[in-house]
């Protein structure tokens, strides 16, 4: 973190400005930003709908249709072809994360099981 970061008042608002966009650290601050919100709702009490936080991991898809450099071509093809699941694999995931119910409760699911943040501490 920054200097500025750490002595934010109130870091979202710092996050929420453009002199605060990052793009090589915004996925993982908004994810991180994500996770506080789980654990939040998760919080509440005895829960009328379950929370869970679902992580299909990295699918082939046309998500990154905008990075077409010569570079960023090969890259992708790398990365598709040798780490990628699939778009139905990574749908199989999400509906398997929504059919948990009270076991994935303020959770994090991703391959095939659940993580429990504020039990880890």
């Amino acid at each position: 973190m920054t200097a500025d970061e750490q002595r934010a008042e109130h870091l979202l608002d710092l996050f929420n400005t453009p002199e605060g966009y990052r793009p090589q650290r915004q996925y993982g601050i908004s994810k991180l930003f994500v996770m506080y919100a789980l654990a939040g709702l998760a919080a509440l009490g005895e829960p009328d709908v379950f929370v869970t936080s679902v992580c299909p991991g990295m699918c082939k898809s046309e998500l990154a249709r905008g990075y077409d450099s010569w570079g960023m071509r090969v890259a992708k093809w790398v990365l598709f072809t040798f780490f990628a699941r699939s778009t139905e694999q990574g749908a199989r995931t999400l509906v398997s994360g929504t059919m948990l119910g009270a076991k994935g409760h303020g959770g994090f699911w991703q391959h095939d099981e659940v993580r429990d943040f504020a039990a880890e501490g």
